[in-house]
């Protein structure tokens, strides 16, 4: 079921939300497992993704401390710039029993292709 979920779920929630959606697409997650019977919860997260062989970092949710380290260790470094209308400058997952999900892990990859590099450029992310 996750599996599915997983695979169709964000094509259905960018019809109605922008990329820049973890709380909701969060939100929609946790109302998908409960029909199923799975209990789970939002999880505010730090959320940094490195590329490595790219020398790229894209990070949200972290503190000014950790944004500076980010941006000294990578030539290009990108922060998540929140949703239109403003927001919380973070990252949401969903954390159930047995498992984790980022139903918007896509907004970093996104990101990077935005910067103009292609993630499959990256043998190590």
């Amino acid at each position: 079921m996750i599996r599915a979920f997983a695979r169709v779920a964000r094509k259905i929630i960018l019809r109605d939300f922008n990329r820049r959606s973890c709380i909701a697409s969060s939100r929609i997650t946790i109302e998908c497992l409960k029909i199923f019977g799975v209990e789970s919860s939002p999880v505010p997260v730090r959320f940094i993704l490195r590329a490595p062989d790219l020398n790229m970092a894209f990070v949200a949710g972290i503190t000014p401390e950790e944004q500076a380290k980010a941006r000294r260790s990578a030539r290009k470094y990108i922060e998540l710039a929140t949703a239109p209308g403003g927001g919380w400058n973070g990252h949401v997952i969903v954390k159930a029993p047995g498992f984790v999900i980022d139903p918007s892990f896509d907004q970093a990859l996104d990101a990077f292709a935005e910067a103009g590099c292609r993630i499959d450029d990256a043998p190590r992310i």
